[in-house]
């Protein structure tokens, strides 16, 4: 009677993998100059973290490249795999603050608008999961309402809120 709900991210690649340098490097978007868009990473309460030694970086990667989604796919199929009952997509379009990205081998126009492949990673994990597990419940982070289609459910982050007569920003 217990349903798994896994946690997911398709949305960077962590630098610092010998994964990322070999192989997820070449799809990771790309500035004008061809250079990789890169994020902070994550840094938790650990001493060499908060220092910025052993933050982990990440690459904004492509979802408009059909190879980066084939990759993702891959990796979607092992969470169907395991049999969850579905799965939490986190920051499923968040990419860093990245828009547009100037790869010219990543089959899209050059520039592309990176949002634009948001729905397409959708569409491709939706019709993966209808094959193999019509149930599965795919829940996003702050869906647009167009991407209630492939999605069944979606969540915000209250902590980038504030209440009336907070004088905290967000």
């Amino acid at each position: 009677g217990v349903h798994i709900i896994l946690f997911n991210k398709y949305t960077w690649a962590d630098i610092s993998t010998p994964w990322y340098r070999n192989e997820l490097k070449q799809h990771a978007t790309r500035d004008p100059y061809g250079d990789p868009y890169l994020s902070d990473g994550y840094q938790y309460n650990t001493y060499t973290q908060l220092g910025g030694i052993n933050t982990r970086r990440f690459a904004v990667m492509c979802p408009l490249s059909e190879r980066w989604r084939t990759i993702a796919r891959r990796e979607f199929a092992k969470s169907l795999e395991l049999e969850a009952s579905g799965i939490l997509y986190d920051e499923n379009q968040h990419h860093g603050g990245v828009q547009m990205c100037f790869a010219d081998d990543h089959g899209h126009t050059c520039p592309a608008f990176v949002f634009a492949g948001d729905d397409a990673l959708a569409r491709e994990f939706q019709a993966d999961y209808q094959q193999r597990n019509p149930g599965f419940v795919m829940v996003g982070e702050g869906i647009y309402d167009m991407q209630s289609q492939y999605y069944n459910a979606s969540y915000l982050r209250s902590d980038n809120f504030t209440s009336p007569g907070s004088s905290k920003g967000g």
